[in-house]
């Protein structure tokens, strides 16, 4: 990941800015985590549904950007006929913990039974 940030000294005639840019690395471990989500289907084909979820999160670990172990999603995707579905998902602490950069995965799932 690149990144660019600006650093300032004051002056007495005024700050003196540089850009500094570098790349960043921050590694993730595994983690498990529990999601309670209440979803929400908008339409009447019931071949292809928008989805929109809301729910929270428990995490068995943290990391840079999971920065607590409760934390909240959100999630929007397309209901593909009964069993199938493609989902955006993204996890945040919605400002609780510094730092909140989030996490985003995608998602293919699967509805067993009824």
């Amino acid at each position: 990941m690149n990144t660019v940030q600006e650093i300032c000294i004051a002056r007495a005639t005024g700050p003196d800015c540089v850009d500094q840019t570098g790349t960043a690395a921050r590694t993730v471990t595994r983690y498990g985590y529990l999601s309670l989500q209440r979803r929400f289907t908008f339409g009447s084909n019931p071949r292809l549904q928008p989805v929109f979820g809301i729910g929270a999160v428990a995490n068995s670990d943290t990391n840079p950007y999971v920065s607590s172990p409760l934390t909240f999603s959100l999630s929007l995707g397309l209901r593909l006929g009964r069993q199938w579905s493609v989902e955006w998902r993204h996890f945040s602490n919605a400002g609780l913990a510094p730092p909140n950069l989030g996490q985003a995965m995608q998602l293919l799932r699967a509805r067993f039974g009824q």
